[in-house]
């Protein structure tokens, strides 16, 4: 048995709706869920990678383009929580 899919969704609400292995398949539900929806990182989901409404383009006008943004900003968190761990800090 595979480990869980990192990708969250999440409704407007903040109400958890699924996890998805790829990022372009998170990125399709977080269209279908429309505005307020957001794509997050781990079983935390701390790290919000995509909010739709609140992005250059809405996610259903290019999924590819939602996998590279996710990409982009996962990597800086990722840096980011590295650097706060090499400091020593929580």
């Amino acid at each position: 048995m595979g480990a869980s899919p990192d990708y969250k969704v999440y409704n407007a609400q903040g109400k958890y709706r699924a996890a998805c292995v790829d990022a372009a398949e998170a990125a399709a539900l977080a269209s279908f869920l429309g505005d307020g929806a957001t794509i997050r990182w781990g079983h935390s989901s701390k790290w919000r990678l995509w909010t739709e409404g609140h992005e250059d383009h809405p996610a259903g006008e290019s999924y590819d383009y939602v996998a590279q943004v996710a990409a982009i900003r996962l990597e800086s968190l990722q840096r980011a929580s590295l650097a706060k761990a090499r400091e020593g800090q929580p």
